[in-house]
C-alpha cells in the first residue's frame, strides 16, 4: 500500500479548488479542437454540431481530470517522466493521424464568392458513381448533393471510424497533457511513496578466519566481492542492548557498557563496506536517486552467528549517518528460501488477531493493556471506515490459538504482545504464552510455524517480545521470526535483543499508523526507527524485519479504499 501525504503548498491547500481548475482547463481544450474540427468539416458536422462541442468540451473534462489524478498519485520523477512520455505520445499520434486522414480523404470545394466546403470520401469510387475528372469535380458535378456523395465512395465508414478514433486520441492525450501542466511540482522535502526500491544485496559467507561479502544489483547493474576481517570486539559477547535500564520484556535489565550505537554502527560499515563494495554502494545510491531509494538487503544464511550483530544500526560516517533511520536506505534482513512471495491482494477489512499474553510468575507487563489499547487508537480511522478488523484472543494459549485458526476466519497480521527469548538448551526461540491456570506456557518458534503455515491469508507477524529475532550461532533458522519465515510467513518483525516495555508500545502505536497511512512494512519500520530516534531512544534499532515478500507491499489494496491523511 501506499499514499502521498499532502505538502504545505498552495496546491496541497485546496485540492478541490485545483481539480476544478483542471477540469475547466480540459474542457476548453476540448471546446477548442472540436470548434476546429467543426470549421474543417461544417458539412459533415453539421447534424451533430449542437450535441459535438459539448460532448468534446466534457469528454476533454474527464480525461484532464484522469490525467490530474493519475500525475498526482505518482510520487517519483522517473515515472512521472514515463507517463507523459506515453501522454505526449498518444497526444502526437492521435494529431499524426488527423493530419494525414484530412490531408487524404478531405475534399474541399469551392462555392461562388462566400467560401468552401468540406466533404468526406473513401479510399475508392462505387459503381454506381460516374462522374468525370478528380473528386472535387465529380463532387461540384452532383450539385454538392450530400446524399449522393456518400454513397459514391467505398470505405467511407472506415474512414469515419479511423478519423473518430484519431480524434478521441487527440482529445484525450491533449486533456491528460493539460493536466500534467497543472499538476504542481512535488517541493524537494515532499514525503514519496517507497514502492519501486533499488534492491542492495549483500552476501556473506566465511573462508577460514575471515570474511567474504558480495554485492549485487541486478536493475542498477553493480556487482562486487571483498574479502574482510571482523574485529574481535564486533563478535564476542551478546547481541547488543543500548541505553535502558527499566523492566524489558522477558530477561535481566540492564544497559550495555562500552560502545554506544553510533561507536558499533560505524565499526560495522567500516569492516565490510570498503574498496569496490563502497563504490558500488554510491553507485547504486546515485542509480536510485530519482526514485524512492536504496533497500540493503542483508543475506546471512551461511554465517548465522552473525545474524546476532545489530547490523540495523550500520553508520557511514562521512555521508549517510545510520542507514536505516533514512527513508532513502532501508536495511532489512532477507532469508534465502527456495521462492519468494508476492504482495497479496487484501479485499478489506484486514484483519488483525492480537495475542497478549501476560502470565503469572512472569515479570509484569504494565503497558499490555494499555498497548491493546493504542492499537485501537492508532487504528481508529481505519475501524470506523470497516477497512480493518482488530481481534483480541480471548484466552492468549496454544489450545486457544489452534482453535481459532481452525474454525475463525482468515487474518492477514499476527500481533503477538508477551515475554519472549532464546533457550540455549532447546536450541530455538520461544513465546511465552498462558496455559488454563494464567501460568507462563513457553511455546517454541518451531511449534507456532506449525501452527501458522496452513493459514495462507497470513502475510505479517509482528513479535512485540524480547529475542523474538535472536538467533542461535549455529543456525539461521532457530531463532522465532527466522522459523515463522522459513515456514511462509512473508514478513516477520522482532526484536533481536531485550526491549523496554515502554518502547514496545510505542513502536507498536507507530507501526500501525504507518500501516493504516498505506506504506510498505519496510518502510512503516523505517517511519518508527526516525521517530523513536527523534525522542533520543536508542532502541529504535532493536525491532528486525526479515522479509521473505520480493517486495514490502505486502498489502495492495486499492488506493480509493484508503483513509485520508
Amino acid at each position: 500500500m501506499s499514499t502521498t501525504k499532502k505538502s504545505a503548498g498552495p496546491a496541497a491547500a485546496d485540492p478541490r479548488r485545483n481539480r476544478s481548475r483542471v477540469i475547466l482547463a480540459g474542457a476548453f481544450l476540448g471546446w477548442v479542437l472540436a470548434w476546429l474540427a467543426g470549421s474543417l468539416l461544417e458539412q459533415e458536422l453539421r447534424a451533430l454540431k449542437f450535441l459535438f462541442i459539448p460532448l468534446s468540451g466534457l469528454a476533454g473534462g474527464l480525461a484532464a481530470l484522469g490525467g490530474w489524478n493519475h500525475f498526482n498519485a505518482l510520487a517519483g520523477d522517473v515515472a512521472r517522466k514515463r507517463s507523459a512520455r506515453i501522454v505526449l505520445a498518444a497526444l502526437a499520434a492521435g494529431a499524426v493521424m488527423l493530419v494525414v486522414l484530412y490531408l487524404g480523404f478531405v475534399v474541399r470545394v469551392d462555392y461562388g464568392r462566400s467560401g468552401s466546403v468540406a466533404f468526406l470520401v473513401g479510399w475508392s469510387r462505387s459503381g454506381i458513381c460516374e462522374c468525370p475528372g478528380d473528386n472535387r469535380s465529380c463532387i461540384e458535378a452532383m450539385g454538392l448533393n450530400v446524399g449522393r456523395i456518400r454513397s459514391c465512395w467505398n470505405g467511407r465508414w472506415a474512414v469515419e471510424s479511423a478519423l473518430a478514433l484519431s480524434y478521441l486520441l487527440t482529445l484525450g492525450g491533449l486533456g491528460a497533457a493539460g493536466a500534467l501542466l497543472l499538476v504542481p511540482k512535488r517541493p524537494p522535502g515532499a514525503p514519496q511513496a517507497p514502492a519501486g526500491y533499488l534492491d542492495f544485496d549483500v552476501w556473506i559467507d566465511q573462508k577460514n578466519d575471515s570474511y567474504r561479502a558480495k554485492v549485487w544489483s541486478g536493475t542498477a547493474g553493480f556487482e562486487a566481492t571483498r574479502s574482510f576481517i571482523l574485529p574481535p570486539t564486533l563478535l564476542s559477547g551478546e547481541p547488543c542492548r543500548f541505553g535502558f535500564t527499566e523492566p524489558s520484556r522477558g530477561g535481566p535489565t540492564g544497559a550495555a557498557g562500552g560502545a554506544g550505537p553510533q561507536e558499533i554502527g560505524d565499526e560495522l560499515f567500516r569492516a565490510v563496506f570498503q574498496g569496490e563494495l563502497l563504490k558500488a554502494f554510491h553507485g547504486c545510491l546515485d542509480k536510485a536517486k530519482d526514485g524512492p531509494g536504496l533497500r540493503i538487503r542483508l543475506r546471512l544464511n551461511d554465517v548465522p552467528h552473525l545474524a546476532r550483530l545489530p547490523w540495523e544500526y550500520l553508520f557511514q560516517s562521512e555521508g549517510r549517518g545510520f542507514l536505516a533511520l533514512s527513508a532513502r536506505t532501508p536495511v532489512v534482513r532477507y532469508l534465502e528460501l527456495s521462492e519468494g512471495l508476492e504482495a497479496l491482494l487484501v479485499e478489506p477489512p484486514l484483519r488483525v488477531l492480537a495475542v497478549i499474553a501476560t502470565p503469572k510468575g512472569y515479570q509484569a507487563l504494565a503497558e499490555a493493556d494499555v498497548e491493546w489499547r493504542r492499537l485501537g487508537e492508532a487504528l481508529e480511522p481505519l475501524l470506523r471506515s470497516g477497512l480493518i478488523e482488530i481481534e483480541r484472543l480471548e484466552h492468549p494459549t496454544r489450545e486457544a490459538l489452534e482453535d481459532r485458526l481452525r474454525t475463525g476466519g482468515p487474518f492477514h497480521v499476527l500481533h503477538f504482545v508477551g515475554h519472549g527469548g532464546f533457550s540455549e538448551l532447546r536450541g530455538e526461540g520461544v513465546l511465552v504464552f498462558e496455559d488454563e491456570e494464567g501460568n507462563g506456557a513457553p511455546m517454541g518458534g518451531q511449534s507456532l510455524a506449525y501452527l501458522l503455515q496452513d493459514h495462507p491469508s497470513l502475510r505479517l507477524a509482528l513479535l512485540n517480545a524480547c529475542n523474538g529475532a535472536r538467533a542461535s550461532r549455529e543456525d539461521t533458522f532457530a531463532g522465532t521470526a527466522q522459523v515463522l519465515v522459513q515456514h511462509g510467513v512473508p514478513a516477520v518483525i522482532a526484536m533481536q535483543a531485550e526491549v523496554t516495555d515502554r518502547t514496545a508500545c510505542s513502536f507498536a502505536e507507530r507501526f500501525y499508523r504507518a500501516l493504516a497511512a498505506g506504506l510498505p512494512v519496510d518502510a512503516c519500520v523505517g517511519e518508527v526507527r526516525r521517530s523513536l530516534a527523534a525522542e533520543g531512544n536508542p532502541e529504535w534499532g532493536t525491532p528486525v524485519l526479515y522479509l521473505r515478500a520480493t517486495d514490502g507491499r505486502l498489502f495492495a489494496m486499492e488506493r480509493g479504499n484508503r483513509p485520508e491523511d
